[in-house]
């Protein structure tokens, strides 16, 4: 009876050692389940500017703000220039900068030639206007409407061609 009551024994402290280990077991894992459940990724990303680079860790975008606090971003091609601009003035007007693209010559270390532009804005009184510059930078044409009072029905659109120095050569109307 003795030698029943010892294997009773020996096999009851066996399943407790089990249960013990069971029971650490499945405490482990339900804080590690609620402690993954706490470590969720922010909403929100704040910065002053993000700058987005491709694999190759060349720089392909970069939004942020000028020194007035207003936001900008730029898209770069494969060669590092700044080919598509968006952006917002003080005065409420909004800006598209599209610069063409010129090949480069053999020596790529030469920074590449000034590119043509079209430039596209509206205003904060509404009215659009369209630039168009050459390689030099210069104004070359511009077409847009102008205000002549407070409805839009009161906008005339014009267009205004100019020469090198940027003087006026031919306008209508």
């Amino acid at each position: 009876m003795i030698d029943d009551v010892g294997r009773r024994l020996d096999r009851l402290e066996r399943e407790n050692r089990r249960l013990k280990r069971a029971g650490v077991a499945a405490l482990a894992v339900m804080a590690t389940v609620f402690l993954m459940g706490q470590a969720r990724p922010p909403t929100i990303v704040e910065a002053q500017q993000f700058i987005v680079r491709n694999a190759d860790g060349a720089r392909v975008a970069w939004l942020a703000t000028d020194r007035n606090g207003l936001p900008s971003l730029t898209l770069f091609d494969k060669e590092g220039q700044g080919r598509i601009n968006l952006s917002l003035s003080e005065s409420a007007a909004a800006f598209v900068s599209l610069t063409g693209s010129v090949p480069r010559a053999s020596d790529v270390s030469a920074p590449p030639p000034p590119a043509s532009t079209v430039y596209l804005a509206v205003y904060g009184d509404g009215t659009p206007r369209i630039n168009w510059g050459d390689s030099n930078g210069k104004l070359r044409a511009r077409m847009g409407l102008l205000s002549r009072g407070l409805s839009s029905v009161d906008q005339t659109p014009y267009i205004y061609f100019f020469d090198e120095d940027e003087n006026i050569t031919w306008a209508a109307p």
